[in-house]
């Protein structure tokens, strides 16, 4: 999904759910606007059973929580790291996309490519170090840097990396960064994985420049021999693979750590509120329901003014009583005001009575 593809997406919607098909609408998080006008749209279907829509998305904070409600939710997350990144990468790639023409050339540059792709992408995990703001570097710009790599090396002319350079700063990854010193720092990728010292197979020397970890690339366009080299990498990152200094880990580790105390106090917080008895709030809250509760109740009886009566005993009104409060059904004696007997006065309690019908 993206700009312009709203009117296509609910014609083939309207299309898959009439002729009972399968429909994948990936990247809606870039389409949050758009959501309401997709709700709509499901309501007014009448799909076959045979009918399934997929709907793919990024975390967003404005993302419709109805469309949420009402979806199966299926969270995959991938597994951190510049290793784990390139694997991903070779995996998706077939044997034969890597030793197409027979080309050591071709097959270095597209390792060069995939390690490009995974600093861009892990890069994102030392902002504002790193990036300065979070960018989307997805799966469709490797598809792009893969496609204009495969025509750069169609034919026998010598490989135009300015050209190389020009398409992935300005068309590609280039095109997500509105910041002029992450920019810089595309341009320096772009100058240091994409040069003739690439295409150099027998100056080793080189290649270890190339690339922040000492690694020889194989001589071959075996798939499988660049998965082995991918295996021999570490598990975790360091920051020099990714031209940061070594103590820029310490300040990620930190704003991460900030982050989960920040939550953490968040919840802590909300749960405090939760136990906590506020007679305000729940006076507030309640309001309401007493009110029509003592409507009910001055239908018709007896009401007491000035105090309460559990059924048993008096007792007299709180600061925070009702000014007239219901009688439950008791036995009330009328006493005269002459009496020959006098009576105690801690048994006997003055208070109004007002009779309703």
């Amino acid at each position: 999904m993206g700009q312009g593809q709203a009117d296509l997406a609910i014609q083939m919607l309207k299309e898959c759910a009439r002729n009972g098909d399968w429909l994948c609408l990936k990247n809606l998080h870039l389409v949050v606007s758009w959501l309401p006008v997709l709700e709509k749209e499901l309501n007014t279907l009448q799909p076959k059973d045979t009918f399934r829509l997929w709907l793919t998305a990024e975390v967003h904070p404005h993302f419709t929580p109805i469309l949420l409600q009402s979806s199966l939710k299926i969270t995959y997350e991938s597994p951190p790291g510049l290793k784990k990144n390139l694997m991903r990468t070779y995996e998706s790639w077939t044997p034969e996309q890597i030793s197409k023409k027979d080309n050591i050339h071709r097959a270095h540059t597209l390792f060069s490519f995939a390690w490009f792709h995974a600093a861009c992408q892990e890069r994102r995990n030392y902002i504002p170090q790193g990036w300065t703001k979070f960018y989307e570097f997805s799966l469709s710009d490797l598809r792009a840097g893969y496609s204009i790599i495969d025509r750069l090396f169609d034919g026998t002319k010598d490989v135009q990396w300015e050209f190389l350079h020009g398409l992935l700063e300005n068309a590609v990854y280039g095109g997500r960064i509105d910041n002029y010193f992450d920019l810089r720092v595309l341009q320096s990728y772009l100058k240091q994985f994409f040069n003739s010292s690439i295409t150099d197979v027998l100056n080793q020397r080189n290649k270890k420049s190339v690339f922040p970890y000492s690694l020889s690339l194989p001589k071959s366009c075996s798939i499988l021999d660049y998965r082995a080299v991918i295996d021999k990498l570490p598990e975790d990152d360091r920051p020099s693979f990714f031209g940061l200094p070594a103590n820029v880990a310490r300040s990620s580790q930190r704003m991460i750590s900030s982050q989960v105390i920040s939550q953490l106090r968040i919840l802590g917080r909300s749960a405090a509120a939760g136990c906590k008895f506020d007679r305000e709030i729940w006076s507030n809250e309640l309001s309401p329901v007493l009110n029509l509760w003592k409507k009910l109740n001055q239908m018709g009886g007896l009401l007491l003014e000035g105090c309460s009566f559990d059924g048993s005993r008096l007792s007299e009104n709180h600061h925070d009583s009702p000014s007239v409060s219901p009688i439950l059904p008791c036995c009330v004696g009328w006493i005269p005001q002459v009496m020959q007997r006098r009576l105690w006065d801690k048994i006997v309690l003055g208070l109004g009575i007002l009779f309703t019908f």
